[in-house]
């Protein structure tokens, strides 16, 4: 067997593709119609489609604009929960666990980006709801403080060595009774 041949000519410009190149990088027919695969010398194998049951087929059905007036009432800040995206033509309400249900630990806004990420499994539900918790309180303003660790315990101690500084100081600047004695 051959190895196959690059798609780069000598120069680095992409060549013509061949018959060869098209049926190594696109095996299967399922998107091509049955007089291009003719054309092409690709097989097409007819696989029978499996109908869902009635039950099967409720399930799969999405009620979106339902979806959306859920998302709406409960989530009035709306912008994507991974990016912060706000712009309403590119935001959708994704089914966090994939089914119909509009409860409302089910839905959040996502960009088509992130969206598709989420169905393909890059994010943990968990993930998702905590960024959905955090967009819906800070309505988009950073808050990039730092958080204050052990913060009071310190601030105490502090307070204290400002007061002992102070009481130092203060014995410090008063005349000694041998100081005025003379």
């Amino acid at each position: 067997m051959r190895p196959p041949q690059p798609l780069t000519d000598e120069e680095g410009e992409v060549r013509e593709l061949t018959l060869r190149d098209i049926r190594r990088f696109r095996p299967m027919a399922e998107g091509l119609s049955p007089a291009l695969a003719a054309k092409l010398d690709i097989e097409i194998r007819l696989q029978e489609k499996s109908v869902p049951m009635v039950s099967d087929r409720q399930a799969l059905i999405r009620n979106q604009a339902e979806a959306r007036k859920v998302a709406a009432k409960h989530y009035p800040f709306r912008c994507c929960v991974i990016c912060g995206l706000q712009l309403p033509a590119s935001l959708m309400v994704a089914h966090l666990d994939h089914h119909s249900g509009n409860d409302l630990d089910n839905i959040a806004y996502l960009c088509g980006t992130h969206h598709w990420m989420h169905d393909a499994g890059r994010f943990p539900l968990e993930a998702i709801k905590l960024l959905r918790a955090h967009w819906q309180k800070t309505e988009g303003r950073p808050d990039h403080k730092p958080p204050m660790k052990d913060a009071g315990a310190k601030t105490a101690l502090a307070r204290k060595r400002s007061a002992t500084a102070r009481t130092a100081w203060q014995t410090r600047r008063r005349p000694s009774e041998t100081d005025s004695s003379r």
